[in-house]
This record gives structure tokens, sequence and C-alpha cells, in this order.
């Protein structure tokens, strides 16, 4: 069959209810005979619209025509005789291609030898993409060998013959097996015409075509249509075809208002500013009548929570990948454990929802009061006291009631669950089929999903593309089947194959209103009546091709496949046709959720240029960035309030410091007891390193040694008590951080044990340590209703001539000191030290006792004692100040966020950057480690 005459195309033109239209072209010129059209859309979002559009005009006698997306046309189109392999069996053929190479051509593909199958895998794969990528054009990569390198990129037209050797070996090996490349196998077909020419063909809105499209289509000839959503004047920025000319578009004015376009700070100011674009519609559309683009991912999440709390579903128009469902998530967690069970593999295996009831099953998750506590929170309190690396068992022994038992109990069933996976060996890839069934099975036994709640019916979608990787692996022919792997490897690759499949979104129900969230490339033919784009920034419009790491831009431009600058032509294009609807804007982020900057799309600026200077000067003047500072007071969204009584009947002497600082933290730490934890860190925290510290100057305080006026003698007591703590909590083999932080605690030491020796000298004597009253507490009348205040005192000294130290140790890098300056109660920032001297007042303390700090500060000539000069009229300022405290407690004076920490971790849970859980340690250790 030779080629005929050209395509015909319409010119529909642009604006609003563009598949409509084409739904009434395409009735007026078939009538009732569409059964034998084949209608090819961009997607498959159009295509389902276009189905609707039909439905609404066709009598139900009349059969509708074929509506699929433009990838798919050809196999429609095409025959294929022969059996195309799929694309595991593809991937696993470039796997054996590469194996069998001679060792020096492999090299000039990559510089260092895959070691382990995974890598094998993980290469195969890139070399199928590109092969993919070329083949659609019509290239081998023998034709990329002619192309033109250059002197300076000899070593590439060297890679590039490897390339091709290895694609000669891939087609050598399929056709061993009796399968044929699909790629390759569509282009065969149509150089010997073997294609249906009998189907009358329609493109709607297909911009941008690959080259196979292409040649079907004008193979054709005049047996196809291309609708082309432009005015007919505009008929020759589109080629032969109907696609977007990439010369005509790539500098065709894009005709943007500046009444279109708002530019504001970070994405959450982008959330409000739709919700003010929505509002300003003064209810004329309903929200299924509304789309929002989302061309930023970090905008979704804040639509979501904003639209969720209207009672407004926003549902994402493409639907989600099965890589974002539980199942999948397992699968990698597992193999991520299987392949290196540190413990921070164990965790994240441990805390998948499915696995971990399962898991928790099998253990006693108590604390020391009989209260349930979660897995998750286990595995955290575990790893905050202890940073353990290895998570293959060697747990440090606890108490009754501890994590430590609970994470010793949720390893040995972990282990039980995995067992045919852990003790598999190695055999081979299709023979972990069914151990990995099996494993499916004790994790979902007791699971239900339903298929009518949309959450559930996302994960049962993850499940059966899990179930169906599982069955593509056994299926695989047996030569390529029969590699030998660990269990990892094989969930790796099943992992893989399962990561990508797409899963459609459900329905809209009646009832529910629904927004629809749609990426750019399904704004173009979206039938909403109003539409507003979100992060329309640089890099997400146009949307950069990355490129393959073996086909730079240049050579993609040379070769002529599809670049950045085609990809610039065709969001031009599309830009365009956005802005002649009724009812659209377009908003552009200046900075991204973390800070850094971004910059509005180069189409912003797609412009003359006289409209760019005005457009640069629209770009300068943000709006909202004010909306990124928190206001002074403040009900934080989504925290979490309390159904019982938050009555505070006591408080710690501490807890006045965090008040002042930030009534909203207070409210928060000791108020509703949340607390952050996570196994991020990979050193002593401040409040762990601390405690350290501290431990062995509190036996200090009760030992012989106390009294010890020798430097060296001090100072060896303490060491053999830290090494003995830090064996004893974080294991024979602790972090390299905590034997460095170790080391730094000894420095320390050096310096304190001198300035104790010469404390000892001049009289002076350890009496308590840890010191807490035997009442509980001090009871501070406060307006007739006393306060229990509570606390711990890190040291108390007395003197031969009978004077009284009280002394509180701070572990910080800089030396504490008393403030000098409240001169009446609102100066008091830190209450602590007069708050103790109210404390032990039981001990029959006549005098005004010295208070001060003792630092371990980095610094060792600053470790030294730092006693308090005021006088008993200041004193008596900083009890006020406490009772005023008090009285703002009592009446929930929390919301103001007052000094918030930057890296505070309780304002990054409550941000999203953390787990918020109540707390229930085992430990009664004060965060700070100085109470």
């Amino acid at each position: 069959m030779s080629e005929t005459a050209s395509a015909r195309i319409e010119m529909l033109g642009w604006g609003d209810d563009l598949l409509s239209r084409a739904a009434d072209w395409l009735v007026t010129e078939f009538g009732d005979q569409l059964d034998d059209v084949l209608i090819a859309v961009p997607g498959a979002r159009a295509g389902r619209t276009l189905q609707e559009e039909f439905a609404r005009r066709l009598a139900p006698s009349v059969s509708p025509p074929q509506v699929l997306t433009a990838g798919a046309l050809t196999d429609e189109l095409l025959e294929l005789n022969e059996r195309s392999a799929d694309r595991l069996t593809r991937t696993m053929v470039w796997e054996r291609a590469l194996r069998g190479l001679d060792l020096e051509v492999r090299k000039r593909i990559v510089s260092r030898e895959p070691s382990v199958f995974g890598a094998w895998f993980r290469l195969a794969e890139l070399l199928r993409t590109l092969h993919g990528e070329l083949a659609t054009e019509g290239l081998s990569f023998r034709d990329v060998v002619k192309a033109e390198f250059g002197e300076d990129n000899a070593g590439e037209e060297a890679r590039w013959e490897a390339l091709a050797q290895a694609q000669e070996a891939y087609r050598e090996v399929l056709q061993g097996l009796e399968l044929k490349d699909p790629h390759e196998a569509r282009w065969e077909a149509l150089r010997a015409d073997q294609i249906d020419a009998s189907r009358r063909v329609v493109l709607v809105g297909v911009a941008d075509p690959n080259e196979l499209v292409r040649a079907v289509v004008k193979k054709l000839g005049a047996g196809v249509t291309s609708i082309v959503f432009a005015p007919p004047e505009l008929r020759a920025a589109f080629d032969e075809i109907g696609a977007v000319d990439t010369e005509v578009w790539r500098e065709r004015d894009i005709p943007l208002g500046l009444d279109l376009w708002q530019v504001v700070d970070k994405p959450a100011d982008q959330a409000s500013a739709v919700f003010d674009w929505i509002a300003r519609l003064e209810g004329a559309h309903s929200a299924e009548e509304i789309s929002v683009g989302i061309c930023d991912d970090e905008v979704a999440p804040f639509l979501e929570r904003r639209f969720g709390t209207k009672g407004i579903w926003a549902r994402h128009g493409a639907g989600i990948t099965a890589g974002e469902t539980s199942a999948v998530k397992l699968l990698d967690a597992v193999g991520r454990y299987l392949a290196a069970p540190k413990f921070r593999a164990l965790a994240t295996a441990l805390r998948h929802p499915e696995l971990e009831s399962c898991v928790s099953r099998e253990c006693d998750l108590s604390d020391k009061k009989g209260r349930n506590r979660d897995l998750a929170e286990c595995l955290d309190l575990y790893y905050d006291k202890h940073l353990p690396d290895a998570g293959d068992g060697g747990w440090i022994e606890g108490k009754k009631g501890s994590a430590e038992r609970a994470v010793h109990d949720a390893h040995s069933a972990l282990l039980a669950c995995l067992a045919e996976l852990k003790e598999g060996g190695v055999k081979p890839l299709c023979e972990w089929a069914g151990p990995l069934r099996s494993f499916l099975e004790k994790v979902y036994t007791g699971v239900s999903l339903d298929p009518n709640d949309e959450s559930e019916r996302a994960e049962l979608e993850g499940l059966r593309a899990v179930v169906s990787a599982i069955s593509e692996v056994e299926l695989l022919p047996a030569a390529l089947g029969a590699g030998q792997v660990q269990a990892y490897e094989a969930i790796e690759l099943i992992h893989r194959c399962a990561v990508d499949v797409q899963i459609p979104p459900a329905a809209s129900t009646s009832g529910t209103p629904t927004i629809e969230l749609l990426g750019w490339l399904e704004l173009a033919l979206d039938d909403a009546e109003a539409m507003i784009v979100t992060g329309f920034n640089e890099g997400s419009v146009p949307e950069t091709i990355q490129g393959h790491p073996f086909l730079p831009e240049t050579l993609r431009q040379s070769l002529g496949v599809p670049s950045n600058a085609d990809r610039q032509a065709r969001d031009a294009y599309t830009m365009t046709l956005l802005t002649q609807r009724k009812r659209i804007g377009f908003l552009s982020g200046r900075r991204a959720m973390e800070g850094d900057p971004r910059l509005p799309s180069r189409l912003a600026f797609q412009a003359p240029q006289s409209e760019c200077v005005e457009r640069a000067k629209h770009m300068l003047r943000v709006e909202g960035a004010e909306l990124t500072e928190p206001p002074k007071k403040f009900d934080p969204p989504g925290l979490p309030k309390s159904s019982e009584s938050t009555a505070v009947e006591s408080m710690r002497v501490t807890d006045f410091k965090i008040y002042l600082e930030s009534p909203y933290r207070y409210y928060l730490l000791r108020v509703l007891g949340y607390e952050t934890m996570d196994d991020s860190s990979r050193e002593l925290s401040p409040r762990w390193f601390g405690i350290l510290a501290h431990h062995a100057l509190e036996v200090f305080g009760e030992s012989a040694k106390k009294d010890s006026t020798d430097p060296e003698e001090i100072f060896t007591f303490l060491v053999q008590q830290l090494e003995a703590r830090v064996h004893e909590q974080y294991g024979e083999e602790p972090l390299p951080a905590i034997a460095v932080q170790k080391e730094q605690i000894k420095v320390r030491y050096r310096a304190f044990a001198v300035w104790q020796a010469k404390r000892a000298a001049a009289g002076w004597s350890i009496v308590h340590t840890e010191w807490k009253p035997e009442s509980g507490g001090y009871l501070l009348d406060v307006d007739g209703e006393p306060m229990k205040i509570t606390g711990r005192v890190d040291r108390i000294d007395r003197h031969l001539d009978g004077r009284w130290a009280i002394l509180d140790y701070k572990a910080a890098d800089k030396p504490a000191r008393p403030s000098s300056r409240p001169q009446k109660p609102e100066d008091w920032k830190d209450l602590q030290l007069p708050l103790y001297s109210l404390l032990t007042t039981e001990l029959g303390i006549e005098d005004l006792p010295e208070l001060g700090y003792v630092t371990l500060a980095r610094d060792p000539a600053e470790i030294h004692e730092r006693i308090a000069k005021w006088d008993t009229s200041q004193l008596e300022d900083a009890v006020e100040a406490a009772k005023e405290v008090v009285r703002r407690v009592r009446a929930e004076d929390f919301f103001i966020p007052g000094k918030l920490p930057k890296y505070d971790d309780i304002t990054r849970a409550v941000l999203g950057d953390g787990v918020l859980s109540i707390s229930s340690s085992d430990d009664d250790e004060d965060e700070e480690g100085d109470e």
C-alpha cells in the first residue's frame, strides 16, 4: 500500500466545550454510521468525556464509535502476526543480552560492572526504555551510531556502537523465544502494508503524535480526518496531519492577560488563592463545573485539605499509580529489610499498616501501667533511647512493660511471617512466586477491602497489581525465569513491575460535591465551565524533558527525537488554547514549600517585549506573602482537641519557661501530652546527650567519691560510669557518632573533675542528687487555689559554714547563666531556679540558698558554677510571675505561638513532618534531662 493523499484537516476554533463541539461535528459528519469509525484522543480522560458526549447524542440503537488514545490507535490498525513480548519479558531479555556481551563491550555502556541481580535488572530497564523511545520514532541504536558525534564525543560514539551490539543480541534472544519486540513489530507491519485501511480514523486534538502515529496517518492519507482546535486562519501553524508546528509555536506570542495571572508566595498561598478565585465566581458554577490544574505536586495536599474542610472531594482526574498503595509499599519495605536488615528498614516494614496489624497480634504492647500502645510508638521509643543500627535481633533487654520487650516480640513475629522468604536461600526467580503469595496471605488474612469505598478500592487495585506482577514472573519463559536470585531480588523485580500500574479514579458519587484536580496535559480538552491552573512555574510548564542518561538534548535534536523545544511548542499551544476560555486563571508561586525560589513559567514571557516588561513587574508584585507568617494569635488548623477535661493540676518547674516562650508549644507538650518520635537521628539528640552526661554525675553524687579532692580519681570514676552506661543503653556496637559524642563528654568530665575537686577542697559537700520533695511538690497558692509545683533538683550542696547551694546541670555547648536583668515580674523568662528555692523549703533551709547552673560546656574553661545575684525582692517577683503563668494556664490561654524554635520537633510535627503520638514512655526522665 503506498502513501495516498494528505489527511483532511478540520479547524473547529477554540474556546470552551471543545469535545462537545467535536462530538457535534462527528455526529453531523457520520450520522448513524459510526460503528466503523476510530477516534483517537490525547489521553484516556478525554476519551471517557467524548464517549459521554456520544451517549447524550446517539439513540440507544446506534453503535457508538470506538474511542481510544493516540498511542493505542496503531495497535488497532496494524496487523501484528507474531506474538509480542510483554514488558517484563523484554526487560529480562535485555538483561540476558547484556550478560552475554563481551566484558570490554559492556564496559563501553557502563564503566562499573553490575554486581547483583537488581543492578542488572535496573540497567536492563534503562535500555528497554531507551529502545522503546527510539523505536517509537522509527530509530534503532545503529541509526544513532550514524549520527554526527564530533571529535569531542568520540566516547559517546563508542558507547552507541556497544549499545547497537546489545540491541542485536536482544533481538537474537527474542527470536530464540519466538517473540517479537512490539515497537519493531509495528514498524514491520506498517512497512509491509499490514494495515486495516477500511476504518475511518479521526484524530481529535492530537497535537504532538509520535512518529509511528504520524507514519500510520500518512499511510492512510485521505482516510484520516484531524480535528484541530484553533481558528481557520491559523491553519499554517499546524502540519499536514494537524500537529503543532514546533517552529511556529515556539515563537508565537501567548495572549496572557495580567488579569488572568496571579503570583503568590508558597504552595499554601496558592491554595488560598484558588479559594479566593472560586469565591469571585459568586456561586455561578457548581463544584462539578470547576477544574483545578495541578502542575506542581506540592500544591495538591493543601488544596485537598482546604476542600475537605468544606465537604468537597478533590478528585484526582488521572487517578494514582499502584506505587501509592499499601500493598506495593509493603513489597518495597519487606524487600529492603531482607536485603539489609538494619533497624531503620525493620521499623519501616513494621510501620506498614497491614504488616503491623499482623505482627502486633503476637506482641505484648502494653506499658508498665497497663496502657496499650501501637507498635510504631514502641519502635520509636526504642530507637530514641538506644539508637540501634542493626535490626537483626541483637536487642537490648528492657524492664517489664518496656518498648524493648515489644520490639523483641515484633521482630520474632516478623521472622515467623517471613520464614519462607528469609530462609529460602537462592533459587530460580519463578520459584519465588509461591513464597510471596504465602506471605501476602498471612498479612492480608482477615483484611477486608470494600471496592465501593474509594480508599479501599484503590488499595484493592494495588494488591491486584502485586498479584498480577507475581503471576508475570511465574509465567516468564523458562529460559528467563530460571535465573538464581535471592528473595529480596525477586521482590525488587516484582515491585518494579507493579509500581507504575495506573489506577483510575472512582466515579463521583451523588451528594458529594466534587472538584477535579487535573495534570497539565489533561487541561486542554477538559470540559469544565471554570478552570484555574496552579503551579504555573518554570520546570513544571513546560515540563522539562530530563532525558535519558545516554540521550542528551543535543543528540535528541540531531536525531529528530522529541526534545524540550517540541515540548515548549506543544505547551505554548496548550497555553494559548486555555487563555481562550471564558473563565480561566493561572497561579505561579515564588517559593517552594521548603522556601527554595521558583520562577514563573517561561510561557508567561512568550510575548512582545513591551508586554514582557509589564509581566515582569506583575511577577514582582507578590500577593499573599504575608500569609506565610503566623498570626499573633491563632487556633492551629487540625490541632487535636481533647474531648475530656484539660485542667492542669500540676506544673513542672521547667514548664514555666516553655509557656513563657510559647503558650502554644506548652499546650501541645504538657496539656495534650504530645511528642514527636522518629528514627531519622544518627546521633544523640541534645536531650539524650544531656541524659547520658547527667547519669555519671548523678551516680558520682551518691558515691563514696563525692567528697574527693583528687581530680584524676573523680575523672576516672565518671568515665567508668559513662562507659558502663553507653554499653548498657547502646549495646556493644553503637553508632559511630555515639562513640564520638562519648569522647566529647569525657573531655567535659575532665574539666568538671578539676572544678569539683577544688569545690570539695573549699568546703562544699554534695548532700543530695536528683532530689525530689517527699511531699510530691510545693503547693503554690494562686488566688486561693493551690497549684502543685514539681521538679527534680540535680544537685544540692552544703558548705562547712552552713550555706546551701542549689545547682542545676546543663549539658549545652554554651554556658547557661542566671539572668541578672529581671526588675519586675513580667521580665522573668525562666523560673526554674527561683522555683527550686520553693521546692527545697521542706529541707529546712532558712537562709536564701545560692542558686545557679553548672554547664558542661564545649569550652573546658567555661565549666564551673554560675551563681545568680538575686535578692529576696527579685525572687518574690519571680514567684509572682509564676502565679501569673498559672492564671493564664487555668484560663486556657494557649493559642499564642510566641517564640517557636525554627526546628522544634513539635512544631514540625503539627506541620506534617514527624509522627504525633501520646506520650506513654516507660521512663520518667524530663525531656531536657535536667529535672
